[in-house]
């Protein structure tokens, strides 16, 4: 049976080559079943690059079917996070080149969420190290494309501030 709830989710492309842009909002707006404006932005450490933000509302499981569609450009830096609902946490998928793609759960706060079956495994597969059992935990939180993903989410974010000048 198909899900009719509503969600709201995000997808950020961080770094777009100019040739890559009309494919991504093609391939956004077709899973999303209708024409929406992306504001394409450059980047001012690559200017040859761009980046892109646009907040959607669909059904649940849509920004799986997203990151799906971009999943094919592998020189694609993206991040989707699909919000949680009253009855069940959001997602996140992060993906950059050097490091593939990321899911996981994500709660109210953003946080990814761990099952226990997640933590037993990672407990049990690892070695009597501690190191291995950290590895292993930062890679289940994406640790690892957080801290490649975020001076891009840094860099998005200075460029939308507004400044506002006192008048009068």
């Amino acid at each position: 049976m198909k899900s009719h709830a509503l969600t709201t989710g995000v997808v950020t492309a961080f770094d777009a080559p100019f040739s890559l842009c009309s494919h991504v909002e093609w391939a956004v707006n077709g899973v999303l079943g209708a024409p929406h404006t992306f504001r394409w932005k450059k980047i001012s450490a690559a200017p040859d690059r761009f980046a892109t933000s646009l907040r959607w509302e669909a059904p649940v499981g849509t920004g799986a079917r997203i990151a799906s569609a971009l999943l094919g450009w592998t020189n694609l830096r993206f991040e989707i996070i699909e919000d949680p609902m009253s009855t069940a946490l959001g997602t996140c998928v992060m993906r950059t080149p050097s490091l593939g793609t990321f899911t996981g759960q994500v709660d109210d706060f953003g946080s990814i969420v761990l099952t226990e079956h997640q933590i037993d495994t990672i407990l049990s597969d690892s070695t009597a190290l501690l190191s291995d059992v950290t590895e292993r935990m930062h890679r289940a939180l994406g640790r690892h494309w957080d801290r490649e993903l975020e001076p891009l989410r840094v860099a998005a974010s200075r460029e939308n501030v507004m400044v506002l000048q006192r008048v009068g």
